[in-house]
């Protein structure tokens, strides 16, 4: 039997190995017997006793209870003319007590009384057939994978106020324009040059440069922002007309009110990178855990394999705190990295550190692993790239983040950017503020510190067969601790946790889908119906369900808080951005005199899911207070707006529940 190990046998083969041993039928011939009913069952059986055969095949009859037996039973058939032919005919037919006799459907075991189906076939069949489907899990797609750079809303170069001189577009560069003679006002840290005793928001003294302390408050003053850019452009070699934009903060959230060096805004703006808030730049991405790797499958050269501490073969353990990353991500660390090195050499005057010139340059650097939520992030080294939206690492890499991979997303930076640009003084003061934040950062990863999923994986190069029986008679999992051996285990007996195991080869990490299909629609009425139409077509989902989650969790919440909102909005000067609670009388912006003065809330905004929620409610069969809701709110909207809405009546039956 040990050849079966390596190749499927043939279906025949495999009846003939079940008869000889006490094996069961091999998985690829056995269908899910436990799905259908005995009725279903006695009618099938009877049907293919009535069906012809072609010597080889059985020819059944295209009926459509046939059919839907047959499709629930999971059974593989191709239409041949007036027929329907099974896949795998000597299993349907044998398992149920029939087999094929000169050109004939024959009874080989007489049916008796019995009380389920997968029962008959074990008596009918002679041999021992096991349950297919023995348990589901049934699973929904919380959010599609993401690997993208980290960007604030707008997008920021540097944490620098311009309050509201920089237009809606927050314009570093329109503010400088702006500023007069008497500068702009900001509101900041209040700094006071030790020489000529100027109150600035800056280290050095744009007056003398001499260096300013603080004064341990914060206020409002007037600094000469177009001469704070040509001293910024001076410092950095940077020209701000090179540059596509460069963007600042309307105000500093943070305490002290602390912010950036303009020079710092304009390094990020000239290789393509933008800060988040507490001044480092992040890639986001999904995690997921990862054991074993090849070299081929990450791109990494043997003797860089070498070099980073790793054997020259072809499948490798990987290391704790190891990382392999999307491609993607390569090229925007590469970016940032290039901006480090930039500001090293061109505003704190020393040597650049990465001088990495392509993404590969990057394999052996260090990364800070940070999860949102939490305030500790994890050293990591870069292995190696792949083609999936995630990033692959071991299993107590994520767990030290207090990630678990159900589909968690969080975020990594480079170690020097994090060293040289964060700081604490940045973060916002309002509630959270200190979140997602490397306050502490966990240089070697501790295993008694980890979460206890992650403890919980098992080791082993195969499983025993008493975990396949246990899972048969669905014990619990404690009860097996003794025979699969956990990283837990493997820990209290060898003090170490390396020599993990894996039970099924992977092809290639990068192998299927790599970009979900609910990211490459881009519409949501497309998205919406391609739902509703996976739903329709799983047996297993309701979706009438379906279609009342999406309406009452995505639709309905939006189009009420849309619509409450447009009432008590404000109303926003499109050249200075002033907000008003109420439309001036004249018309006319006080602060600057623009005339066009706009909505922040729009009807488009209101009425976008409209059409889709009256179309889902009339083809599904939705609860009847969810229908009364849909109802009320959809004519108020049409009445406020004075919107023509399609007619469709209904009837007293589809406000009541009809059961089946």
């Amino acid at each position: 039997l040990e050849k079966y190990q390596s190749h499927i046998p043939e279906e025949a083969e495999a009846w003939a190995i079940s008869r000889k041993y006490p094996v069961p039928l091999y998985p690829e011939y056995d269908l899910i017997w436990n799905d259908i009913s005995m009725d279903e069952f006695k009618n099938l059986r009877t049907g293919l006793l009535a069906s012809s055969s072609d010597g080889s095949h059985v020819l059944i009859n295209p009926e459509e209870s046939m059919l839907k037996t047959l499709i629930k039973l999971n059974c593989q058939f191709n239409a041949n003319g007036s027929s329907i032919v099974p896949k795998y005919s000597i299993s349907l037919l044998r398992s149920m007590g029939l087999d094929i006799r000169e050109n004939r459907v024959v009874e080989i075991s007489p049916y008796i009384e019995y009380s389920t189906p997968l029962e008959a076939v074990n008596s009918l069949s002679g041999i021992i057939i096991k349950d297919r489907a023995p348990t589901r899990i049934g699973s929904r797609m919380g959010r599609p994978e993401k690997a993208g750079d980290r960007k604030m809303k707008p997008m920021v170069h540097v944490l620098f106020p311009i309050e509201n001189y920089g237009d809606a577009r927050r314009s570093i560069v329109n503010a400088g324009k702006r500023s007069d003679e008497s500068g702009i006002e900001i509101e900041a840290a209040v700094r006071e040059c030790l020489s000529c005793g100027l109150e600035t928001p800056h280290p050095l003294c744009p007056r003398c440069g001499s260096r300013t302390q603080s004064e341990n408050r914060t206020g409002k003053m007037r600094v000469d922002l177009s001469e704070m850019i040509d001293r910024a452009e001076r410092r950095s070699g940077i020209s701000v007309a090179s540059l596509k934009e460069l963007k600042g903060v309307k105000k500093l959230m943070s305490k002290d009110k602390v912010s950036e060096p303009l020079e710092k805004g304009l390094f990020r703006a000239k290789h393509g990178v933008s800060t988040n808030k507490d001044g480092t730049c992040r890639y986001d991405l999904t995690d997921i855990p990862l054991t074993h790797f090849r070299k081929d499958e990450i791109g990494i050269s043997s003797k860089k394999l070498v070099q980073l501490g790793y054997e020259d073969k072809d499948i490798n353990e990987i290391q704790p705190q190891d990382i392999i990353i999307p491609k993607d991500a390569a090229k925007y660390l590469l970016k940032v990295s290039q901006y480090v090195d930039d500001m090293l050499i061109n505003y704190y005057n020393t040597e650049p550190f990465y001088l990495c010139e392509k993404e590969t340059d990057l394999i052996g650097q260090l990364v800070i692993g940070l999860a949102p939520h939490t305030s500790g992030g994890i050293a990591g080294r870069i292995i190696g790239f792949s083609d999936v939206n995630g990033c692959y690492a071991h299993p107590f890499f994520h767990a030290a983040k207090r990630r678990n991979c159900d589909g968690d997303e969080d975020s990594i930076m480079l170690l020097m950017d994090g060293l040289i640009n964060f700081s604490k003084d940045y973060l916002p003061s309002t509630r959270g503020g200190l979140m997602d934040a490397p306050l502490v950062l966990t240089v070697r990863l501790n295993p008694d510190e980890v979460d206890k999923e992650a403890l919980n994986v098992d080791t082993l190069w195969e499983y025993p067969l008493e975990f396949y029986e246990a899972a048969e008679k669905n014990e619990m999992p404690s009860k097996l601790e003794g025979i699969m051996k956990t990283i837990k285990i493997l820990i209290q007996e060898t003090g170490s946790f390396r020599g993990i195991g894996y039970s099924r080869e992977t092809a290639d990490i990068s192998s299927g889908i790599k970009i979900s299909s609910y990211k490459t629609i881009l519409s949501m009425q497309d998205k919406i119906e391609q739902q509703l139409g996976l739903a329709r077509r799983i047996r297993a989902v309701d979706e009438n369900d379906v279609a009342a989650r999406v309406l009452s969790s995505h639709f309905l919440p939006d189009m009420y808080g849309n619509f409450r909102g447009f009432f008590s909005q404000e109303f926003r000067c499109t050249k200075c951005n002033t907000k008003y609670r109420r439309v001036p009388l004249s018309g006319k912006c006080f602060k600057c005199g623009n005339s066009s003065i706009n909505l922040t809330i729009h009807k488009g905004s209101i009425i976008k899911y409209m059409d889709e929620t009256l179309k889902i409610s009339y083809e599904f069969r939705l609860p009847w207070y969810l229908d009364m809701r849909i109802e009320n709110i959809i004519n108020t909207i049409t009445q406020t707006f004075n919107i023509d809405k399609k007619e469709e009546d209904k009837g007293l039956e589809d406000y009541q529940e009809i059961e089946a």
